[in-house]
């Protein structure tokens, strides 16, 4: 599952540079499932990261390398690039139609490239899958 920044490039801050990867939009053919932090809404059925969560993940990923220990962060049994993340952060979620469902998540499972840098959500659960903002 893509991970997205719904935000212009102007938005990366010195928290998610270091630890959030970058891809460039219009890389890849329309509709085609990657990796990414911009936006593509050709990409149909892709989940987009706030720009708040964007943030607050890349927070709390710097705290747990440089102690080695979170809260909200384990990484998973057996895995040396994916890591579970229990704190609530704002996604949406569009639909094979292309319809936005803004949802809430505290369940979610990230990648990591062999840099470290977070790269991809591997999967996420809802919790509430309310449609707030529709337009």
């Amino acid at each position: 599952m893509p991970i997205d920044n719904p935000t212009n490039r102007g938005f990366q801050n010195t928290y998610t540079d270091p630890f959030i990867e970058k891809h460039i939009q219009g890389g890849d053919r329309p509709g085609t499932s990657r990796h990414r932090m911009q936006q593509d809404n050709t990409a149909l059925g892709s989940t987009l990261m706030s720009r708040g969560g964007a943030t607050q993940l890349a927070r709390d990923y710097k705290s747990f390398k440089d102690t080695g220990a979170s809260n909200s962060i384990t990484k998973q049994e057996n895995k040396n690039h994916l890591f579970s993340y229990s704190n609530p952060i704002n996604l949406v979620n569009y639909d094979a139609s292309g319809r936005k469902n803004n949802v809430k998540s505290n369940n979610i499972a990230f990648g990591t490239n062999p840099d470290g840098k977070i790269h991809h959500l591997d999967n996420q659960k809802s919790y509430s899958n309310k449609k707030f903002n529709d337009k």
